[in-house]
Parts: structure tokens; sequence; C-alpha cells
């Protein structure tokens, strides 16, 4: 939920002052922005 407040507000703020607002790292935000982790296969 933070997560999209900041999306909305970025408009309006800079990503840096509202994840410090927040208490999130710019880096989860980022990595939220980009969507879920690519499967990584594991070779046996």
């Amino acid at each position: 939920m933070r997560f999209q407040l900041i999306d909305e507000a970025k408009k309006e703020f800079p990503v840096q002052r509202l994840c410090k607002v927040l208490d999130v790292s710019p880096s989860g935000y980022f990595a939220w922005k980009t969507g879920p982790p690519l499967a990584v296969s594991v070779r046996t």
C-alpha cells in the first residue's frame, strides 16, 4: 500500500523523499515497480 501511495505522489514529490517519510527503502519501491523477480533455473 505504501508503494502505491509513492507511485501516485511521485508526480508532486521526489521518490527519495516519499520513501523516507513512509519509512521504506527506495530500492524496495523500485523492485516493486519492476515486478516480481524472474524465476531462476537451477542446474544439477
